[in-house]
């Protein structure tokens, strides 16, 4: 029920930019961690966001990894989506249509 672009994301955002810290770690999931991420660039320019996803879930033991052939081949998220196509594949795939516009976008940024 988080809501990345509202008020208790800029309470978030202070806080953590008080507390003095210099990088924040996000495991919302995306699209939410990439949202609050960007909205904390522009309101906190001085703190990093680093964005871990399923991370916590991975170090915690709570979410299985892909098999090791599969991690090799750079595909857990195939298999991510596979085992949980109810709640992975629409994201996944909204994630992947968002993906060219942001390419050329920072590759402009780049140019620029």
């Amino acid at each position: 029920g988080f809501d990345p672009s509202g008020a208790e994301a800029d309470a978030v955002l202070n806080a953590v930019a008080q507390s003095g810290a210099g990088l924040a770690f996000l495991a919302l999931g995306a699209p939410k961690q990439e949202r609050l991420a960007a909205r904390g660039r522009v309101r906190q320019p001085r703190l990093g966001f680093v964005s871990i996803g399923a991370g916590l879930d991975f170090l915690a033991g709570t979410q299985p990894r892909a098999p090791r052939l599969v991690r090799r081949l750079a595909l857990e998220w195939l298999w991510r989506a596979g085992s949980d196509p109810a709640r992975l594949a629409g994201r996944y795939a909204r994630c992947a249509a968002i993906l060219p516009g942001h390419a050329v976008r920072a590759l402009r940024m780049r140019r620029d």
